[in-house]
Protein backbone atom coordinates (compact mmCIF):
# COMPACT_ATOMS: atom_id res chain seq x y z
CA UNK A 1 0.00 0.00 0.00
CA UNK A 2 0.92 3.60 -0.43
CA UNK A 3 0.39 6.44 1.02
CA UNK A 4 -0.08 10.48 0.85
CA UNK A 5 0.42 12.80 2.68
CA UNK A 6 -1.88 15.99 3.93
CA UNK A 7 -1.67 18.84 0.99
CA UNK A 8 -2.94 21.44 2.76
CA UNK A 9 -3.15 22.66 6.56
CA UNK A 10 -5.94 25.06 7.27
CA UNK A 11 -6.29 26.52 11.14
CA UNK A 12 -9.50 27.61 11.74
CA UNK A 13 -10.39 30.32 14.57
CA UNK A 14 -13.34 31.89 13.62
CA UNK A 15 -17.23 31.48 14.22
CA UNK A 16 -20.07 31.84 12.58
CA UNK A 17 -22.29 33.36 15.71
CA UNK A 18 -22.74 32.86 19.19
CA UNK A 19 -25.54 32.91 21.69
CA UNK A 20 -25.32 31.43 24.66
CA UNK A 21 -26.35 31.28 28.22
CA UNK A 22 -23.19 30.28 29.67
CA UNK A 23 -20.19 32.30 30.53
CA UNK A 24 -18.33 32.55 27.86
CA UNK A 25 -14.92 30.15 27.28
CA UNK A 26 -12.32 30.68 24.95
CA UNK A 27 -13.05 29.53 21.40
CA UNK A 28 -11.50 26.30 20.43
CA UNK A 29 -9.01 25.63 17.77
CA UNK A 30 -9.99 23.17 14.89
CA UNK A 31 -7.71 21.89 12.01
CA UNK A 32 -8.80 21.14 8.52
CA UNK A 33 -6.42 18.96 6.73
CA UNK A 34 -6.51 18.94 2.82
CA UNK A 35 -5.83 15.23 2.23
CA UNK A 36 -5.65 16.02 -1.91
CA UNK A 37 -7.82 13.46 -3.27
CA UNK A 38 -10.23 13.56 -5.66
CA UNK A 39 -13.29 10.64 -3.82
CA UNK A 40 -16.71 10.25 -4.91
CA UNK A 41 -18.09 7.90 -1.73
CA UNK A 42 -17.31 8.07 2.05
CA UNK A 43 -18.23 4.95 4.35
CA UNK A 44 -18.26 4.61 7.86
CA UNK A 45 -18.62 6.58 10.67
CA UNK A 46 -16.06 6.01 13.47
CA UNK A 47 -12.00 6.36 13.41
CA UNK A 48 -11.62 4.37 10.45
CA UNK A 49 -13.15 5.05 6.96
CA UNK A 50 -13.06 3.74 3.50
CA UNK A 51 -12.75 6.03 0.48
CA UNK A 52 -14.15 5.62 -2.84
CA UNK A 53 -11.15 7.66 -4.86
CA UNK A 54 -11.50 8.42 -8.55
CA UNK A 55 -8.94 8.14 -11.02
CA UNK A 56 -10.68 10.32 -13.49
CA UNK A 57 -11.35 13.11 -10.58
CA UNK A 58 -7.13 12.63 -9.68
CA UNK A 59 -5.92 11.81 -13.66
CA UNK A 60 -3.95 8.89 -12.66
CA UNK A 61 -4.04 5.47 -12.62
CA UNK A 62 -4.38 4.04 -9.00
CA UNK A 63 -5.03 0.45 -9.37
CA UNK A 64 -1.83 -0.17 -11.38
CA UNK A 65 -4.29 -1.19 -14.77
CA UNK A 66 -2.95 1.60 -16.84
CA UNK A 67 -6.25 3.48 -16.95
CA UNK A 68 -7.70 6.21 -15.51
CA UNK A 69 -11.22 5.07 -15.38
CA UNK A 70 -11.53 3.30 -11.98
CA UNK A 71 -12.70 3.99 -8.46
CA UNK A 72 -10.10 2.85 -5.88
CA UNK A 73 -10.59 1.74 -2.53
CA UNK A 74 -8.45 4.09 0.31
CA UNK A 75 -8.22 3.26 3.83
CA UNK A 76 -8.08 6.20 5.94
CA UNK A 77 -7.51 6.42 10.20
CA UNK A 78 -8.96 9.48 11.20
CA UNK A 79 -6.28 8.93 14.18
CA UNK A 80 -3.09 10.62 12.29
CA UNK A 81 -4.72 10.84 8.93
CA UNK A 82 -3.19 7.90 7.53
CA UNK A 83 -4.31 7.40 3.35
CA UNK A 84 -3.31 4.45 2.32
CA UNK A 85 -4.26 2.78 -1.41
CA UNK A 86 -5.28 -0.68 -1.57
CA UNK A 87 -5.15 -0.49 -5.57
CA UNK A 88 -8.36 -2.49 -5.66
CA UNK A 89 -11.42 -0.75 -7.92
CA UNK A 90 -14.93 -1.01 -7.12
CA UNK A 91 -16.65 -2.95 -9.54
CA UNK A 92 -18.02 0.11 -12.35
CA UNK A 93 -21.83 -0.90 -11.47
CA UNK A 94 -21.40 0.59 -7.59
CA UNK A 95 -18.68 2.85 -7.88
CA UNK A 96 -20.86 5.96 -9.27
CA UNK A 97 -24.42 5.01 -8.04
CA UNK A 98 -25.87 8.27 -6.14
CA UNK A 99 -27.18 6.26 -3.31
CA UNK A 100 -24.31 4.14 -1.23
CA UNK A 101 -25.03 0.73 -2.17
CA UNK A 102 -25.76 -1.58 0.62
CA UNK A 103 -23.85 -3.87 -0.30
CA UNK A 104 -20.33 -1.89 1.59
CA UNK A 105 -19.95 -1.01 5.32
CA UNK A 106 -17.63 -0.11 8.17
CA UNK A 107 -17.23 0.55 11.28
CA UNK A 108 -14.37 0.36 13.27
CA UNK A 109 -13.86 -3.13 13.57
CA UNK A 110 -14.48 -4.06 10.33
CA UNK A 111 -14.91 -3.19 6.82
CA UNK A 112 -16.80 -4.60 4.39
CA UNK A 113 -16.69 -3.92 -0.03
CA UNK A 114 -16.34 -5.45 -3.65
CA UNK A 115 -13.75 -5.55 -6.03
CA UNK A 116 -13.79 -6.36 -9.49
CA UNK A 117 -10.89 -8.37 -10.87
CA UNK A 118 -11.73 -6.51 -14.41
CA UNK A 119 -11.51 -3.29 -13.05
CA UNK A 120 -8.19 -4.08 -10.46
CA UNK A 121 -6.67 -5.25 -14.02
CA UNK A 122 -5.86 -8.60 -11.97
CA UNK A 123 -6.24 -11.95 -11.15
CA UNK A 124 -6.62 -11.92 -7.69
CA UNK A 125 -7.94 -15.30 -6.69
CA UNK A 126 -5.97 -17.30 -8.56
CA UNK A 127 -8.62 -18.88 -11.26
CA UNK A 128 -5.92 -18.12 -14.78
CA UNK A 129 -8.97 -15.02 -15.37
CA UNK A 130 -9.18 -11.80 -14.05
CA UNK A 131 -13.10 -11.36 -14.70
CA UNK A 132 -14.58 -11.74 -10.79
CA UNK A 133 -16.27 -10.13 -8.23
CA UNK A 134 -15.85 -10.80 -4.59
CA UNK A 135 -16.36 -9.54 -1.32
CA UNK A 136 -13.63 -8.47 0.90
CA UNK A 137 -13.64 -7.66 4.45
CA UNK A 138 -10.65 -5.69 6.05
CA UNK A 139 -10.52 -6.42 10.05
CA UNK A 140 -8.17 -3.37 11.29
CA UNK A 141 -6.81 -5.68 14.07
CA UNK A 142 -6.21 -8.68 11.51
CA UNK A 143 -6.13 -7.65 7.93
CA UNK A 144 -7.49 -7.87 4.47
CA UNK A 145 -9.65 -11.52 3.70
CA UNK A 146 -11.26 -12.34 0.22
CA UNK A 147 -14.26 -14.17 0.77
CA UNK A 148 -15.90 -17.03 -1.23
CA UNK A 149 -18.75 -15.20 -2.50
CA UNK A 150 -19.53 -11.91 -3.82
CA UNK A 151 -22.84 -10.86 -1.32
CA UNK A 152 -25.77 -9.25 -2.36
CA UNK A 153 -26.89 -7.88 0.83
CA UNK A 154 -24.90 -6.75 3.95
CA UNK A 155 -25.43 -6.46 7.60
CA UNK A 156 -22.56 -5.22 9.84
CA UNK A 157 -22.50 -4.24 13.64
CA UNK A 158 -19.83 -4.37 15.83
CA UNK A 159 -17.35 -7.53 14.77
CA UNK A 160 -20.03 -9.22 13.34
CA UNK A 161 -20.71 -9.34 9.43
CA UNK A 162 -23.49 -11.17 7.87
CA UNK A 163 -23.76 -11.95 4.21
CA UNK A 164 -26.83 -12.76 2.05
CA UNK A 165 -25.57 -14.75 -1.22
CA UNK A 166 -27.59 -16.20 -4.41
CA UNK A 167 -25.43 -18.60 -5.92
CA UNK A 168 -25.98 -19.50 -9.92
CA UNK A 169 -28.68 -21.73 -9.21
CA UNK A 170 -30.67 -18.49 -7.60
CA UNK A 171 -30.55 -20.25 -4.53
CA UNK A 172 -29.75 -17.86 -1.44
CA UNK A 173 -27.47 -18.29 1.82
CA UNK A 174 -26.22 -16.92 4.82
CA UNK A 175 -22.69 -16.21 6.20
CA UNK A 176 -21.77 -14.60 8.93
CA UNK A 177 -18.20 -13.14 9.43
CA UNK A 178 -16.56 -13.18 13.17
CA UNK A 179 -14.16 -10.76 13.63
CA UNK A 180 -13.13 -12.05 17.04
CA UNK A 181 -11.20 -14.98 15.47
CA UNK A 182 -11.63 -14.34 11.88
CA UNK A 183 -13.84 -17.50 11.54
CA UNK A 184 -16.65 -17.77 8.60
CA UNK A 185 -19.67 -19.59 9.34
CA UNK A 186 -22.44 -20.69 6.53
CA UNK A 187 -25.78 -21.29 8.51
CA UNK A 188 -27.20 -24.33 6.70
CA UNK A 189 -30.94 -22.60 6.24
CA UNK A 190 -31.96 -20.64 3.40
CA UNK A 191 -33.00 -16.98 4.13
CA UNK A 192 -35.44 -14.82 2.15
CA UNK A 193 -33.90 -11.91 3.44
CA UNK A 194 -31.13 -10.13 5.81
CA UNK A 195 -32.22 -7.55 8.09
CA UNK A 196 -30.12 -6.19 11.10
CA UNK A 197 -26.73 -6.82 12.99
CA UNK A 198 -26.53 -5.62 16.63
CA UNK A 199 -24.99 -6.98 19.65
CA UNK A 200 -24.30 -10.03 18.35
CA UNK A 201 -27.69 -10.84 16.65
CA UNK A 202 -28.42 -11.31 12.93
CA UNK A 203 -31.91 -11.10 12.26
CA UNK A 204 -33.25 -12.48 8.68
CA UNK A 205 -35.98 -14.26 7.35
CA UNK A 206 -37.31 -17.07 5.77
CA UNK A 207 -39.54 -18.09 3.88
CA UNK A 208 -42.06 -21.59 3.80
CA UNK A 209 -42.23 -21.60 0.38
CA UNK A 210 -45.05 -24.60 0.49
CA UNK A 211 -42.29 -26.78 2.91
CA UNK A 212 -43.37 -25.88 6.55
CA UNK A 213 -45.02 -23.54 8.47
CA UNK A 214 -43.19 -21.84 10.17
CA UNK A 215 -45.09 -19.52 12.36
CA UNK A 216 -47.63 -22.58 13.25
CA UNK A 217 -50.63 -20.26 11.44
CA UNK A 218 -51.90 -23.45 9.45
CA UNK A 219 -50.46 -22.75 6.12
CA UNK A 220 -47.28 -22.97 4.38
CA UNK A 221 -47.03 -19.31 2.84
CA UNK A 222 -45.39 -16.65 4.33
CA UNK A 223 -42.34 -15.24 3.16
CA UNK A 224 -40.71 -13.65 6.25
CA UNK A 225 -40.67 -15.71 9.04
CA UNK A 226 -38.41 -13.80 10.99
CA UNK A 227 -34.93 -15.74 12.77
CA UNK A 228 -32.41 -14.36 15.24
CA UNK A 229 -29.22 -16.11 15.27
CA UNK A 230 -27.01 -16.09 18.69
CA UNK A 231 -23.82 -15.36 17.22
CA UNK A 232 -21.92 -16.76 20.77
CA UNK A 233 -23.76 -19.93 20.92
CA UNK A 234 -24.53 -20.35 17.42
CA UNK A 235 -28.58 -20.77 18.53
CA UNK A 236 -30.64 -19.80 16.36
CA UNK A 237 -34.11 -18.68 17.68
CA UNK A 238 -37.29 -18.91 15.35
CA UNK A 239 -39.68 -16.17 16.22
CA UNK A 240 -43.01 -17.64 14.96
CA UNK A 241 -43.62 -14.06 13.65
CA UNK A 242 -44.23 -13.08 9.77
CA UNK A 243 -42.75 -9.66 10.13
CA UNK A 244 -42.91 -6.51 7.86
CA UNK A 245 -39.27 -6.59 7.51
CA UNK A 246 -38.37 -3.07 7.19
CA UNK A 247 -39.67 -2.62 10.46
CA UNK A 248 -37.19 -4.37 12.24
CA UNK A 249 -34.30 -2.75 14.59
CA UNK A 250 -32.47 -4.15 17.53
CA UNK A 251 -32.25 -2.94 21.35
CA UNK A 252 -31.23 -4.34 24.11
CA UNK A 253 -30.83 -8.01 23.25
CA UNK A 254 -34.76 -7.43 21.41
CA UNK A 255 -35.43 -7.36 18.09
CA UNK A 256 -39.00 -5.31 17.69
CA UNK A 257 -40.98 -5.34 14.55
CA UNK A 258 -44.59 -5.19 12.79
CA UNK A 259 -46.44 -7.68 12.38
CA UNK A 260 -49.69 -7.89 9.90
CA UNK A 261 -52.56 -9.85 11.76
CA UNK A 262 -54.05 -11.95 8.62
CA UNK A 263 -50.67 -13.05 7.76
CA UNK A 264 -50.30 -14.71 11.13
CA UNK A 265 -53.14 -17.25 11.12
CA UNK A 266 -55.56 -14.29 11.85
CA UNK A 267 -54.88 -13.60 15.67
CA UNK A 268 -56.05 -10.87 17.19
CA UNK A 269 -52.88 -9.38 18.80
CA UNK A 270 -53.66 -6.49 19.96
CA UNK A 271 -56.90 -7.61 21.54
CA UNK A 272 -59.40 -4.96 19.59
CA UNK A 273 -61.22 -7.74 18.43
CA UNK A 274 -60.13 -7.72 14.81
CA UNK A 275 -57.66 -9.39 12.68
CA UNK A 276 -56.48 -6.66 10.54
CA UNK A 277 -53.91 -4.49 12.32
CA UNK A 278 -50.05 -4.31 12.18
CA UNK A 279 -49.28 -4.87 15.94
CA UNK A 280 -45.36 -3.94 17.36
CA UNK A 281 -43.83 -6.87 18.76
CA UNK A 282 -40.42 -7.62 20.44
CA UNK A 283 -38.65 -11.01 20.71
CA UNK A 284 -35.84 -11.46 23.15
CA UNK A 285 -33.27 -12.70 20.51
CA UNK A 286 -31.22 -15.21 22.91
CA UNK A 287 -34.08 -16.85 24.60
CA UNK A 288 -37.27 -16.00 22.88
CA UNK A 289 -39.24 -14.06 25.47
CA UNK A 290 -41.92 -12.29 23.84
CA UNK A 291 -43.74 -9.37 24.41
CA UNK A 292 -47.04 -7.97 22.79
CA UNK A 293 -47.80 -4.53 24.62
CA UNK A 294 -50.71 -4.24 21.98
CA UNK A 295 -49.42 -0.76 19.95
CA UNK A 296 -51.62 -0.86 16.41
CA UNK A 297 -49.38 0.87 13.00
CA UNK A 298 -46.56 1.35 14.67
CA UNK A 299 -42.99 2.54 13.17
CA UNK A 300 -39.94 1.73 15.07
CA UNK A 301 -37.74 4.76 14.68
CA UNK A 302 -33.37 4.43 14.48
CA UNK A 303 -31.56 5.77 17.67
CA UNK A 304 -28.60 7.27 17.91
CA UNK A 305 -27.46 5.37 21.06
CA UNK A 306 -27.42 1.52 20.52
CA UNK A 307 -27.10 1.04 23.86
CA UNK A 308 -30.67 2.06 24.68
CA UNK A 309 -33.14 0.11 26.38
CA UNK A 310 -36.40 0.65 24.52
CA UNK A 311 -37.77 1.60 21.16
CA UNK A 312 -38.38 4.46 20.08
CA UNK A 313 -41.66 4.61 18.31
CA UNK A 314 -44.61 6.38 16.75
CA UNK A 315 -48.08 4.41 16.41
CA UNK A 316 -51.55 5.75 14.91
CA UNK A 317 -54.07 5.60 17.92
CA UNK A 318 -56.95 3.64 16.59
CA UNK A 319 -59.49 2.84 19.37
CA UNK A 320 -57.16 4.87 22.17
CA UNK A 321 -57.41 8.78 22.47
CA UNK A 322 -53.72 8.98 23.72
CA UNK A 323 -53.33 13.22 23.17
CA UNK A 324 -56.55 13.52 24.39
CA UNK A 325 -57.77 15.50 21.57
CA UNK A 326 -61.24 13.97 20.82
CA UNK A 327 -60.18 11.29 18.26
CA UNK A 328 -58.71 8.44 17.90
CA UNK A 329 -56.87 9.70 14.45
CA UNK A 330 -53.54 10.81 15.17
CA UNK A 331 -49.95 8.88 14.72
CA UNK A 332 -48.44 9.48 18.63
CA UNK A 333 -45.04 8.87 19.79
CA UNK A 334 -43.97 6.44 22.89
CA UNK A 335 -40.83 4.68 24.33
CA UNK A 336 -41.06 1.41 25.17
CA UNK A 337 -39.06 -0.80 27.13
CA UNK A 338 -39.53 -4.58 26.79
CA UNK A 339 -37.15 -5.62 29.47
CA UNK A 340 -39.46 -4.49 31.65
CA UNK A 341 -42.68 -4.24 30.13
CA UNK A 342 -42.99 0.04 30.73
CA UNK A 343 -44.92 2.52 28.40
CA UNK A 344 -43.75 5.82 28.45
CA UNK A 345 -46.62 7.41 26.52
CA UNK A 346 -45.70 11.16 25.51
CA UNK A 347 -49.51 12.18 25.00
CA UNK A 348 -48.35 13.96 21.35
CA UNK A 349 -49.04 13.67 17.95
CA UNK A 350 -46.49 13.22 15.73
CA UNK A 351 -46.59 15.66 12.69
CA UNK A 352 -44.31 15.63 9.49
CA UNK A 353 -40.73 15.05 10.78
CA UNK A 354 -39.40 11.83 13.13
CA UNK A 355 -38.74 12.52 16.87
CA UNK A 356 -35.65 12.10 18.26
CA UNK A 357 -34.20 10.93 21.61
CA UNK A 358 -31.21 12.18 23.56
CA UNK A 359 -31.11 10.61 27.40
CA UNK A 360 -34.38 10.75 28.80
CA UNK A 361 -35.54 13.51 26.29
CA UNK A 362 -37.60 12.93 23.62
CA UNK A 363 -38.25 15.39 21.23
CA UNK A 364 -41.45 15.52 19.11
CA UNK A 365 -42.47 17.84 15.83
CA UNK A 366 -46.17 18.16 17.06
CA UNK A 367 -48.99 18.67 14.65
CA UNK A 368 -51.42 21.98 16.12
CA UNK A 369 -54.39 20.25 13.67
CA UNK A 370 -53.78 17.08 15.37
CA UNK A 371 -53.30 17.87 18.89
CA UNK A 372 -56.52 19.19 19.16
CA UNK A 373 -56.36 22.34 16.75
CA UNK A 374 -54.71 24.16 19.43
CA UNK A 375 -52.30 27.21 18.94
CA UNK A 376 -49.43 26.25 19.81
CA UNK A 377 -47.03 28.81 18.66
CA UNK A 378 -49.31 31.54 19.35
CA UNK A 379 -49.19 32.78 15.59
CA UNK A 380 -53.52 32.83 15.55
CA UNK A 381 -53.46 30.02 13.39
CA UNK A 382 -53.00 26.10 13.83
CA UNK A 383 -51.70 25.00 10.40
CA UNK A 384 -47.79 24.85 12.12
CA UNK A 385 -46.05 21.98 13.66
CA UNK A 386 -44.12 23.00 16.69
CA UNK A 387 -41.08 21.17 18.52
CA UNK A 388 -42.01 19.76 22.06
CA UNK A 389 -40.03 18.04 24.82
CA UNK A 390 -41.15 15.19 26.70
CA UNK A 391 -39.29 13.70 29.53
CA UNK A 392 -39.58 10.35 30.28
CA UNK A 393 -38.81 10.23 33.85
CA UNK A 394 -41.50 12.46 34.82
CA UNK A 395 -44.05 12.48 32.14
CA UNK A 396 -43.24 16.72 31.52
CA UNK A 397 -43.57 17.72 28.38
CA UNK A 398 -42.41 21.49 27.33
CA UNK A 399 -44.16 22.95 24.04
CA UNK A 400 -41.16 25.48 22.73
CA UNK A 401 -44.00 27.88 21.52
CA UNK A 402 -42.56 28.15 17.83
CA UNK A 403 -42.83 26.79 14.15
CA UNK A 404 -39.90 24.11 13.58
CA UNK A 405 -39.07 20.49 13.95
CA UNK A 406 -36.47 18.21 15.31
CA UNK A 407 -33.06 17.14 13.31
CA UNK A 408 -30.64 15.23 15.54
CA UNK A 409 -29.75 14.12 18.94
CA UNK A 410 -26.38 15.01 20.63
CA UNK A 411 -25.41 12.94 23.88
CA UNK A 412 -27.60 15.28 26.42
CA UNK A 413 -29.22 17.57 23.88
CA UNK A 414 -31.99 18.07 21.14
CA UNK A 415 -31.13 19.94 17.42
CA UNK A 416 -33.66 21.08 15.63
CA UNK A 417 -34.44 24.02 13.06
CA UNK A 418 -36.65 26.82 13.81
CA UNK A 419 -38.73 27.99 11.06
CA UNK A 420 -40.42 31.53 10.22
CA UNK A 421 -42.99 31.38 7.13
CA UNK A 422 -45.32 33.72 6.52
CA UNK A 423 -48.34 32.71 4.09
CA UNK A 424 -46.25 29.47 2.74
CA UNK A 425 -43.23 31.30 1.97
CA UNK A 426 -40.11 30.88 4.59
CA UNK A 427 -38.41 33.48 5.93
CA UNK A 428 -35.90 32.70 8.46
CA UNK A 429 -34.13 28.95 9.04
CA UNK A 430 -32.55 28.98 12.51
CA UNK A 431 -30.60 26.06 14.44
CA UNK A 432 -31.41 25.28 18.00
CA UNK A 433 -31.07 23.21 20.59
CA UNK A 434 -32.77 22.04 23.54
CA UNK A 435 -30.63 21.93 26.73
CA UNK A 436 -31.97 20.22 29.16
CA UNK A 437 -29.81 20.31 31.99
CA UNK A 438 -30.57 24.54 32.19
CA UNK A 439 -33.93 23.81 30.56
CA UNK A 440 -33.40 26.33 27.87
CA UNK A 441 -33.51 26.89 24.00
CA UNK A 442 -30.47 28.00 22.74
CA UNK A 443 -30.63 30.13 19.46
CA UNK A 444 -27.80 30.09 17.07
CA UNK A 445 -28.38 32.44 14.56
CA UNK A 446 -27.13 30.20 11.47
CA UNK A 447 -29.20 28.83 8.94
CA UNK A 448 -28.36 25.52 9.41
CA UNK A 449 -31.00 22.69 8.34
CA UNK A 450 -28.52 19.31 7.93
CA UNK A 451 -26.85 17.87 10.66
CA UNK A 452 -24.26 15.07 9.17
CA UNK A 453 -23.20 13.32 12.28
CA UNK A 454 -22.52 14.09 15.97
CA UNK A 455 -20.35 12.98 19.15
CA UNK A 456 -20.56 14.19 22.31
CA UNK A 457 -22.25 17.04 22.83
CA UNK A 458 -21.14 18.61 19.56
CA UNK A 459 -22.39 18.19 15.63
CA UNK A 460 -20.81 18.19 12.21
CA UNK A 461 -24.27 20.72 10.23
CA UNK A 462 -24.39 22.18 6.87
CA UNK A 463 -24.87 25.47 6.93
CA UNK A 464 -26.04 28.15 4.42
CA UNK A 465 -24.29 31.41 3.75
CA UNK A 466 -27.62 33.35 4.40
CA UNK A 467 -26.36 36.52 6.02
CA UNK A 468 -22.35 35.84 5.89
CA UNK A 469 -19.72 34.23 3.19
CA UNK A 470 -19.22 31.62 5.78
CA UNK A 471 -16.00 29.84 3.58
CA UNK A 472 -14.18 33.26 2.55
CA UNK A 473 -15.03 32.49 -1.18
CA UNK A 474 -16.33 35.86 -2.01
CA UNK A 475 -20.12 35.03 -2.55
CA UNK A 476 -22.91 33.54 -0.41
CA UNK A 477 -24.06 30.83 -2.86
CA UNK A 478 -22.52 27.73 -0.88
CA UNK A 479 -23.28 25.03 1.80
CA UNK A 480 -20.73 25.34 4.47
CA UNK A 481 -19.53 22.72 7.13
CA UNK A 482 -19.79 24.01 10.49
CA UNK A 483 -19.46 22.81 14.07
CA UNK A 484 -22.05 23.54 16.61
CA UNK A 485 -20.69 23.15 20.02
CA UNK A 486 -23.03 21.92 23.17
CA UNK A 487 -21.16 23.43 25.66
CA UNK A 488 -20.87 26.96 24.57
CA UNK A 489 -24.38 26.84 22.41
CA UNK A 490 -21.60 28.07 19.46
CA UNK A 491 -21.51 27.26 15.67
CA UNK A 492 -18.32 27.67 14.36
CA UNK A 493 -17.62 27.58 10.29
CA UNK A 494 -15.04 25.29 9.13
CA UNK A 495 -14.68 27.38 5.67
CA UNK A 496 -15.08 24.70 3.54
CA UNK A 497 -18.33 24.35 1.18
CA UNK A 498 -19.91 20.60 0.76
CA UNK A 499 -22.49 19.12 -2.22
CA UNK A 500 -22.16 16.02 -1.09
CA UNK A 501 -23.61 14.96 2.22
CA UNK A 502 -20.96 12.29 3.60
CA UNK A 503 -19.29 12.61 6.86
CA UNK A 504 -19.96 11.74 10.24
CA UNK A 505 -18.47 12.85 13.69
CA UNK A 506 -16.14 10.24 15.18
CA UNK A 507 -15.83 9.92 18.92
CA UNK A 508 -13.20 12.29 19.69
CA UNK A 509 -13.95 15.00 17.10
CA UNK A 510 -12.54 13.82 14.15
CA UNK A 511 -14.21 13.50 11.02
CA UNK A 512 -13.94 12.70 7.45
CA UNK A 513 -15.90 14.85 4.70
CA UNK A 514 -15.83 15.69 0.80
CA UNK A 515 -15.12 19.63 -0.01
CA UNK A 516 -16.27 20.59 -2.95
CA UNK A 517 -14.16 22.16 -5.22
CA UNK A 518 -16.56 24.51 -6.95
CA UNK A 519 -18.15 26.22 -3.90
CA UNK A 520 -14.62 27.11 -2.13
CA UNK A 521 -13.58 27.97 -5.56
CA UNK A 522 -9.95 26.13 -5.81
CA UNK A 523 -7.93 23.26 -7.41
CA UNK A 524 -7.70 21.57 -3.98
CA UNK A 525 -6.22 18.32 -5.48
CA UNK A 526 -4.31 19.53 -7.94
CA UNK A 527 -5.11 18.03 -10.94
CA UNK A 528 -5.78 21.62 -13.16
CA UNK A 529 -9.83 22.03 -12.55
CA UNK A 530 -12.64 22.88 -9.70
CA UNK A 531 -14.83 20.11 -10.46
CA UNK A 532 -13.94 17.96 -8.40
CA UNK A 533 -14.82 16.29 -4.49
CA UNK A 534 -11.65 16.52 -2.57
CA UNK A 535 -11.19 14.68 0.81
CA UNK A 536 -10.13 16.58 3.74
CA UNK A 537 -10.10 15.29 7.69
CA UNK A 538 -10.87 17.89 10.36
CA UNK A 539 -9.55 17.40 13.83
CA UNK A 540 -12.05 19.69 16.36
CA UNK A 541 -9.33 19.40 19.14
CA UNK A 542 -6.10 20.45 17.32
CA UNK A 543 -3.54 21.89 19.70
CA UNK A 544 -2.91 25.31 19.64
CA UNK A 545 0.63 26.13 17.52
Amino acid sequence: MSTKSPALVLVILAGCHSSSDSDPAPEPVSLVLNLGVAAERLYGAGEQRLVAVSEEGEGRHLDGDGDTTDVVLHLLGLEHAALANTALAFPRRFARDEVPPPEFGCNDALAVFQVSEEETGRDLDGSGFADGVATWVLNWRTGLSRMPFAHSVLALGGDIAAFLTVDEAGQSGLQVYDGRDDSLTALPLEPSALLAVQDGIVAFTRAEEGVSDLNADGDATDFNVLHLLDVDSGRVVNSSFAIVPFTLRIQDGFAGFSVAEHENGGLDLNGDGDAVDAVFVAVEARNGLTRIPGFTGALVLDLPNPDANGFLLTLFEQDLDRNGDGDTSDLVALFYEPRSDRIVDTALAVSGFPPVQAGAWIGVPVGELDQGELDLDGDGRIESIVPHVFDTRTGRSVNLGFRGHWLAALEEQLLGVRLVIDFDVVLEVELFAWDPRALVVRRTGVDASSVLGSSGDRALVVASETTQDLNDDGDMLDLVLAIYEGRTGMVRSLRVATSVSQGGLAPGGKAAVLVSEQGQGADLNGDGDQVDQVLHQIFLDAPLQ
